[in-house]
């Protein structure tokens, strides 16, 4: 496989991924425009007709609302067949860049399930994560490659697959960022000396819990104990827009538990 590799849109993920690829042993040719890590400066190009000619890959990362528009651009911009062009968007699907196909390019949605806050963040962020893949059969090929040389999984999915998991991944990470943000927020209004360290032994038990026995098996609480006057007092305690995040999260939960649902059932 050639595996010369340009990426567009270096920023957090498009930065780390350049250069876990080069310390994979992919050679890197460019960075189109800008990037947010500056060790990466000395590889940009304005120049998108002689990014094209010099790569084999092609990692467009940049914000899905831009990935049609901009493929249309490098379709139009210089010879595409035969190359790979990969998107890193977990919603879209490999028919954002059907442009590129139509000229002969094969084409895939290629995305980490993964966090990415630091552009400058350790190359070997992509150990052990998992791949969302979906698209041409050539683009696959070169993406199982990919993975293994970075040490991470490839989970080849359908269309209709990539935003319901993209949902499940904003569940576990960002929405889990709120929950730890409320969790701050309760805990500086107690106004003593606590701050969210103390919880943090909790966080790390409840994750292992749940990476053991899954999350039904993984409550506990007032709601696994269905202890409602006691979930009633802590509601009455908070300021409107917490007491309501607080409600729709215990009675999404005891929704669950009296009805018996779990991950496998609930569909």
């Amino acid at each position: 496989m050639n595996d010369r590799f340009s990426v567009i849109g270096a920023g957090n993920l498009g930065a780390t991924l350049a250069r876990s690829l080069t310390t994979a042993g992919f050679p890197l040719k460019f960075i189109y425009r800008k990037t947010k890590d500056p060790s990466l400066i000395a590889f940009i190009t304005d120049n998108l007709q002689v990014l094209l000619a010099a790569s084999d890959i092609v990692f467009i990362s940049v914000q899905e609302s831009r990935i049609a528009e901009l493929a249309n651009e490098i379709a139009a911009s210089g010879n595409v067949q035969n190359k790979i062009f990969f998107h890193s968007a977990n919603s879209g699907t490999s028919d954002l860049l059907e442009p590129i196909r139509r000229r002969g390019g094969w084409t895939a949605s290629f995305s980490p399930l993964q966090t990415f806050p630091d552009p400058s963040g350790p190359p070997n962020l992509f150990h052990g994560v998992y791949f969302l893949l979906e698209g041409d059969p050539m683009a696959k090929h070169t993406a199982t490659t990919i993975t293994k040389r970075l040490g991470a999984h490839c989970i080849v999915v359908e269309k209709h697959q990539k935003p319901l998991i993209h949902i499940a991944a904003i569940a576990v990470s960002n929405f889990f960022v709120a929950l730890t943000q409320f969790a701050e927020i309760q805990l500086r209004r107690s106004r003593g000396k606590v701050d969210l360290s103390m919880l943090m032994p909790l966080i790390r038990q409840t994750l292992a819990n749940i990476e053991r026995a899954g999350p039904s098996e993984s409550l506990s609480g007032p709601v696994q104990r269905r202890e409602g006057v006691l979930i009633k007092r802590h509601s009455q305690l908070l300021p409107e827009v917490d007491r309501v995040l607080y409600q729709v999260m215990s009675n999404y939960l005891l929704h669950l538990k009296e009805n018996c649902i779990d991950q496998k059932n609930h569909v």
